[in-house]
């Protein structure tokens, strides 16, 4: 226990102990601490029960691998340690998962392969929640900033595009949620004639919802599909007379541009549902092996509709995806520490937050920004359309903001 002192710090007192030992020729003399260690303890006295040591920001230590282990913002070096150790225990851990995704989808005759229930339940036990939420304290430290220009050879982003030169990041997350510059991703015409992209993504799947005798069913894979009220949580009114109902995925991969717009111009969005979940990868691999993907990972559906009927909008989260941020609506909060134990239960009993707009909001004009991801991720569209409208873009094919998915055929 310290002792504090607030004499000459010159000659300071004695120090006692309160055992004596019985041969006074065995007591050594004592060693007095000098002036600048009684200036260090009144500085930054310890507390008892805790050995902690303050280190500047920006220092680092180095471990016994010879690593140098940075010091995030705002942490003391041991969580710091601690941080990056169940870092590479989760990069560990995710590897030989998709070493095994591999193995079982390249031996699959049709490259397709599907987890079973049990395999499911054991990823969910894993903590991809915690681990996400460490990467996002990483990426929004000083020291990210160092991984700015690899980061953007790596996955190919387009620097001229950015509105601010990308020397003046200060993090990754910032550069993750850039911005571009204006006319970047001009929505042409949106009249409710057309269907536009949000976002700049890979289209993942398109097809019609399966009408079914009970419920609404979107195609993952070949063989396999998902309930749409288990994706949305929301029972969308029954399709207009010369209607169809469609959906379309798209993916966002970690080098494209991460803010989403809005799609089209009537939207009204009535009522949102924030549901709990985990956060696996939403990459083509994780698609083909884990059954009702989309309806296990954490997501905010945006559902309403607009001038032909319904129109529902997902936004999913993914690994290492901070948070969603949707622009109209600031109380929805995403990937908060107190839901880690929500998202461990079943798909049925999993609880969801939801709120009704009795006037029901619109998130903006035809192009107007709806939000962003901290990352990567992925986003599934539900719309009701005429019969006699065509997809303008094929599964596989690469889009941006603006561009058209679906119009009227000529």
């Amino acid at each position: 226990v310290s002792v504090l002192y607030c004499g000459n710090m010159a000659s300071p007192p004695p120090m006692k102990t309160d055992v004596q030992p019985a041969d006074q020729s065995a007591v050594t003399d004592i060693v007095k601490p000098t002036e600048a260690e009684m200036l260090a303890k009144s500085t930054f006295p310890e507390i008892e029960g805790i050995n902690k040591k303050p280190i500047e920001s920006g220092s680092y230590k180095r471990n016994p691998l010879g690593v140098r282990v940075y010091n995030i913002q705002g942490t003391d070096e041991s969580q710091a340690r601690r941080i990056l150790r169940r870092t590479f225990k989760g990069s560990l851990f995710l590897g030989a998962v998709c070493g095994y995704y591999i193995y079982q989808i390249s031996s699959n005759p049709e490259g397709e392969y599907v987890a079973t229930p049990n395999t499911t339940f054991a990823l969910r036990l894993f903590p991809m929640r915690k681990l996400s939420r460490y990467w996002g304290q990483f990426a929004e430290s000083d020291h990210s900033k160092y991984f700015i220009k690899a980061y953007s050879s790596i996955f190919n982003c387009n620097e001229e595009e950015c509105l601010e030169p990308i020397a003046s990041f200060n993090n990754l997350q910032e550069f993750f949620t850039r911005k571009l510059k204006d006319g970047s991703r001009p929505f042409s015409s949106c009249d409710d004639k057309l269907l536009s992209s949000p976002c700049d993504a890979t289209v993942a799947r398109i097809g019609e919802v399966v009408e079914g005798d009970h419920d609404s069913w979107i195609g993952q894979i070949k063989g396999y599909h998902y309930r749409l009220t288990d994706l949305l949580r929301f029972s969308p009114q029954p399709v207009p007379a010369n209607c169809r109902r469609v959906y379309c995925v798209l993916y966002l991969a970690p080098g494209d541009y991460h803010r989403f717009h809005v799609p089209v111009d009537s939207w009204k969005v009535a009522v949102t549902n924030h549901i709990v979940g985990n956060l696996f990868p939403v990459n083509q691999l994780s698609y083909k092996f884990i059954d009702e993907l989309f309806c296990l990972n954490e997501r905010i559906s945006l559902n309403g509709s607009w001038k032909h009927g319904t129109f529902c909008c997902s936004l999913v989260g993914a690994y290492n995806v901070g948070s969603i941020v949707v622009d109209f609506d600031k109380s929805l909060t995403t990937q908060k520490e107190s839901d880690d134990a929500m998202a461990r239960e079943s798909l049925k009993e999993r609880r969801h937050y939801t709120s009704i707009y009795h006037n029901p909001k619109s998130p903006g004009k035809g192009g107007d920004e709806m939000g962003h991801f901290r990352m990567g991720s992925t986003i599934v569209l539900i719309s009701d359309v005429p019969t006699d409208w065509q997809w303008n873009v094929a599964q596989g094919d690469t889009t941006k903001a603006g561009k058209v998915l679906m119009s009227k055929s000529a």
